[in-house]
């Protein structure tokens, strides 16, 4: 029987929060390739009939392979349940310690300086930048 794995959010004072500012992840790769089947189900989720994601052929001229939406992209690289019992590493924002009781806000700032393509492998560096103070 596989044990059940849980993403338990952080919390603390402002001043633990604060602490953290440039705290920066070391590099974690995405469980599997950019794939057609992800790109299509993101898109037809939130109805966007760009042809880039689903018109292979106008992908292939245009970009070399259909395209990833960008929002997609944010939740590629969470790390999966795997069989092997490995303990996945939760998001840079899950590990803040905030006050209260329940997780916020929080915004991240992402740069794609190529397109993503379908069958490209991406991995991530989160970084902690700021964290605002209570208002």
């Amino acid at each position: 029987m596989s044990e059940h794995v849980s993403y338990e959010m952080a919390f603390g004072a402002y001043r633990d929060a604060l602490a953290m500012v440039g705290v920066t992840t070391e590099r974690r790769c995405a469980g599997t390739a950019v794939s057609a089947a992800r790109i299509q189900l993101f898109a037809s989720m939130v109805r966007d009939p760009n042809p880039s994601y689903w018109d292979e052929q106008f992908a292939a001229s245009t970009w070399g392979a259909l395209v990833a939406p960008p929002a997609l992209l944010m939740g590629w690289p969470i790390p999966p349940w795997l069989p092997s019992g490995a303990r996945p590493v939760p998001s840079l924002a899950l590990r803040v310690p905030l006050p209260g009781t329940a997780f916020i806000n929080a915004s991240n700032d992402a740069e794609f300086l190529t397109p993503i393509l379908e069958g490209d492998r991406l991995s991530v560096v989160e970084a902690l930048s700021s964290v605002s103070a209570i208002s």
